[in-house]
């Protein structure tokens, strides 16, 4: 046969929309603590949370999760070209091209922050008042986290299999994916980040700076499943009749194989390295090679390879 013969190709695309739900579903009220059933009755004007009471001392300085109320549902374009050929008449093999962008995700952090560490050009660490005027909104001064739709994340892979249609009693698929996934931010509120650990938006004005592998990136994914009929049996090459046959016919082998790539691992570093009022979000400096020759259970990457930053955000 000619190979056009012997050949298809197949290619889609698709636009989706997808619902975001929010967390909460809108801004500055806390409800949830608010009467329980084990606790005392509050009377409402007593409960200062509710913003058509009179205001806190500082009404700016909240902790706790909230959502830009303007945000939009995210989507997701997604495509894929496939090339398949046959070999013989059983067997097929394909190689194809699988990607997609997805907009208006995720992008969790603290936007209240000062875009830069609250450090002066001599080194020194400034004080609350003097960090408090480096912020984008000066009264502003809380530790609570925003959710926006301004993240991104994208995917691209090459995909490879081989088929063994049923026969001669067996069947057999073989599959590899080489891909890469990009982010701006993993997960809801860093809460989907991989067995790495999560992917903490450092800076929440540098959205660039925190576009890396994807807390999930599995970069290299082998499959293989096979299934043999054994040729015992009434109708196979042995033991066709008798006893035998009927304990010994009728049975197969099984074989399933996954074969992966880790995840990537993410360090981190406590305390607030470039002063910026708060804690859990800052990224170690890269100073030399995190790789080791041989990698074992309690070595498998050099810690050495990492330097805590001083007044400053880190690079890693």
């Amino acid at each position: 046969a000619l190979l056009w013969d012997s050949m298809v190709s197949r290619s889609q695309y698709g636009q989706h929309q997808y619902e975001a739900w929010g967390w909460p579903q809108f801004s500055g009220i806390d409800t949830g603590t608010m009467n329980t059933e084990s606790g005392a009755i509050q009377r409402i004007e007593n409960i200062q949370s509710l913003p058509f009471l009179a205001p806190r001392a500082a009404p700016w300085n909240s902790e706790g999760f909230y959502n830009d109320p303007n945000r939009k549902n995210a989507y997701s374009h997604q495509w894929h070209v496939d090339l398949q050929r046959e070999i013989t008449r059983n067997l097929m093999v394909g190689l194809a091209y699988v990607g997609s962008y997805n907009g208006r995700m995720e992008y969790a952090g603290r936007p209240q922050a000062p875009r830069e560490p609250a450090v002066d050009a001599s080194g020194r660490r400034l004080t609350a008042a003097e960090r408090d005027r480096m912020r984008p909104w000066p009264h502003l001064n809380g530790t609570f986290t925003y959710s926006d739709d301004i993240g991104m994340s994208k995917y691209n892979s090459l995909q490879a299999k081989a088929q063994q249609r049923f026969s001669g009693g067996l069947t057999s698929l073989f599959s590899y994916t080489w891909s890469r996934s990009i982010d701006t931010s993993s997960g809801w509120f860093n809460a989907e980040g991989g067995i790495g650990g999560g992917a903490t938006v450092q800076n929440y004005h540098d959205i660039e700076g925190n576009k890396a592998l994807s807390s999930y990136d599995v970069p290299h994914i082998v499959t293989w499943a096979a299934i043999w009929e054994l040729p015992f049996g009434a109708g196979k090459r042995w033991l066709s009749d008798g006893a035998a046959s009927a304990i010994l016919g009728g049975w197969q082998l099984n074989t399933f194989l996954l074969a992966r790539s880790g995840q990537p691992f993410t360090p981190t570093v406590g305390g607030d390295p470039a002063n910026l009022g708060h804690t859990g979000y800052a990224r170690p400096n890269l100073v030399g090679d995190p790789k080791v020759e041989n990698p074992t259970a309690d070595l498998w990457f050099n810690p050495a390879a990492f330097a805590i930053p001083v007044n400053s955000f880190g690079n890693a």
